[in-house]
């Protein structure tokens, strides 16, 4: 009886120590959210089997969605929490989803915001900008955000052109020097890297002023005409969108070496 025991806890124990090896495994892959987590499942009865596989594509999706509205996936955010954004946005439409990024960041009075950009000016070929990026913290915490946006928009030219190497004249230089320069990101970092360009398009895309104003914020229309897009309430909106992306780009650029 007594072996018997024995021989029922060893199995116990292996198949206890074989499911945490599979947690392992599950944390690592959902950490990365690359090529295993394609096929890793854990085995459990048929109708709790996770079908991890379709998490890179349901994220994707969701990227999507939140580019069209003129956001992006930092890198920061869980699979989770870019899940809740993208179904606000799928539910209750953009001005809902602008509401709750705005609130997750301010909830803490722009706290993690202002870290993030810190981190950002520690990096060596981005030194140089450290004073105008903390003034445009400074101006949108203060809410300035004429101030903070204009001034992002030359720190965000700025940095593609120190992390590629290459002066950008034009507007269009820009983003093909971004996708250029960011082309060698690994294959989770292509969900990331594909909603930005899209936010990069509408940010340096050519907008004719003989059409009705962009629904996202557009470099041409600020600079040319000094307009922010419904300064009454999207200010903030756009002015948070510029230092998220500084933020991007300064992250991206260092992964990326």
């Amino acid at each position: 009886m007594k072996k018997l025991e024995n021989k029922e806890n060893s199995e116990l124990k292996f198949i206890t120590q074989e499911f945490q090896n599979k947690l392992v495994e599950l944390g690592k892959a959902i950490s990365k959210l690359i090529g295993p987590i394609s096929n890793l499942q854990i085995k459990l009865p048929p109708s709790l089997i996770i079908k991890l596989h379709k998490l890179p594509e349901i994220l994707g999706e969701d990227c999507n969605v939140l580019a069209d509205a003129g956001w992006f996936f930092t890198g920061h955010e869980t699979p989770a929490e870019v899940h809740e954004l993208a179904s606000i946005k799928r539910k209750k439409g953009d001005e809902s989803l602008n509401s709750k990024i705005i609130s997750m960041y301010e909830s803490d009075n722009w706290n993690l915001l202002e870290k993030r950009l810190n981190s950002i000016i520690y990096y060596p070929e981005f030194s140089s900008l450290s004073q105008i990026i903390n003034e445009c913290f400074w101006a949108h915490s203060s809410e300035k955000y004429h101030l903070s946006i204009i001034a992002g928009l030359t720190v965000i030219e700025s940095m593609i052109a120190s992390a590629s190497g290459k002066l950008l004249t034009q507007n269009k230089n820009v983003k093909n020097q971004w996708n250029k320069t960011f082309k060698a990101l690994g294959e989770m970092d292509a969900l990331l890297k594909k909603p930005f360009s899209s936010f990069l398009d509408k940010l340096f895309g050519s907008m004719p002023f003989d059409k009705p104003a962009p629904t996202i914020i557009n470099r041409h229309w600020i600079m040319h005409r000094l307009i922010l897009i419904k300064p009454d309430t999207g200010t903030k909106i756009n002015s948070l969108r510029i230092l998220l992306a500084i933020v991007f780009i300064g992250e991206a650029s260092n992964k990326n070496k």
